[in-house]
């Protein structure tokens, strides 16, 4: 195997090993974070809802009846005037009508609902931020440190390595690499995702829908809010990753590195179109030439002392149609490996011999 080809594969088995980490480590802490807050939202929608049926020992149906019909729109007399009147009648009927208006204020006053769920997705985007802050920080400064470890194992370094200075990372962290750093980006996801909860809240309500459909109905919310968190750690991880990469790179004095598409059926057009090729280092830019190209990306980069694509020797890994590891010449550019190990329009040999 030679420098380049190690090098290949030592970011692959990197970027493979972050993402693993990713899902036991931050994306579990961000998934607990959501159920948590997705509990108190749900305790404040039965406070407000559900207890009416409850105290008044009614179904749901009957409830949502109550709420939603034509009786007990008027306060026929003050509040202490029906607290007295049925503790001197005892007046079942009283007490419920009671019970319909304070209901009908507070459901009024949705805007209280939705005022605690704000300060709930308040909290969850400060934990958010806080939880990749740290988690991306680990993953720059392993991935630079490593990046030159595995360039020394194969040639000397032109210039001695330089520390990873915490300035440094904190600049690459902030940078706006997409148009917004990942911090806006939370903010800008919990935002959404306040406005959408309130949407389906004040609708539901005013439906008479059930605390257990209203509790469904933002579950799912909850669950786009999640995915969305999730996707953008793993695209800031990519980013962090292939920047602690081409910082590594440029450090060892290398003036190319190639881009890596992973292959097989899940990657990208736009991944598929760069694989292979090489770029100068000075011309790198995330999201143009260099991973991460779109959410969700798994595209690497390894360094190169060659400008021209197809140079590299040794074997890349794979995946054949079943999905299984499998070993390719590593100058073979992703849409050959297609041919050749999933359409199986081309073989192998006639690959070979058409180089």
């Amino acid at each position: 195997m030679n420098s380049e080809e190690y090098w290949a594969q030592r970011a692959e088995e990197r970027e493979l090993a972050w993402h693993k980490k990713s899902q036991n480590t931050v994306e579990m802490e961000l998934s607990k974070t959501y159920r948590d807050a997705l509990g108190k939202i749900q305790t404040e929608i039965v406070a407000l809802y559900g207890r009416y049926a409850k105290d008044n020992k009614l179904t749901m149906i009957d409830a949502r009846k109550l709420l939603q019909g034509s009786e007990y729109r008027t306060w026929r007399m003050s509040l202490k005037q029906y607290i007295a009147m049925i503790k001197k009648t005892n007046d079942k009927g009283l007490l419920q009508e009671l019970n319909t208006l304070a209901m009908r204020s507070r459901i009024s006053r949705l805007d209280k609902l939705y005022s605690d769920t704000l300060v709930e997705l308040d909290a969850l985007g400060r934990i958010t931020i806080g939880q990749m802050d740290h988690f991306l920080t680990d993953a720059y400064t392993d991935n630079y440190y490593h990046g030159l470890y595995d360039i020394g194992q194969k040639w000397r370094l032109i210039q001695p390595v330089v520390k990873a200075d915490s300035n440094d990372v904190e600049q690459v962290l902030r940078t706006p690499w997409s148009g917004k750093n990942y911090s806006e980006r939370v903010w800008k996801n919990t935002s959404k995702l306040g406005g959408l909860l309130q949407d389906e809240m004040v609708a539901a309500i005013h439906r008479g829908e059930s605390v257990q459909k209203i509790s469904r109905l933002v579950m799912q919310r909850m669950d786009v809010g999640k995915n969305n968190a999730t996707r953008l750690v793993r695209t800031e991880l990519n980013y962090v990753q292939n920047k602690a990469a081409i910082d590594s790179i440029a450090e060892s004095g290398m003036k190319y590195y190639t881009f890596i598409a992973t292959l097989d059926r899940r990657t990208s057009q736009i991944c598929r179109a760069h694989d292979r090729h090489v770029y100068p280092v000075q011309d790198a830019q995330s999201g143009t030439n260099m991973p991460p190209l779109h959410p969700n990306c798994r595209s690497t980069i390894s360094g190169s002392f060659n400008d021209e694509m197809g140079t590299s020797k040794g074997t890349r890994i794979g995946r054949d149609k079943n999905g299984k590891n499998i070993h390719v010449p590593a100058n073979m550019a992703y849409d050959d490996w297609h041919a050749i190990y999933v359409d199986q329009t081309m073989t192998l040999k006639q690959w070979q011999k058409g180089e």
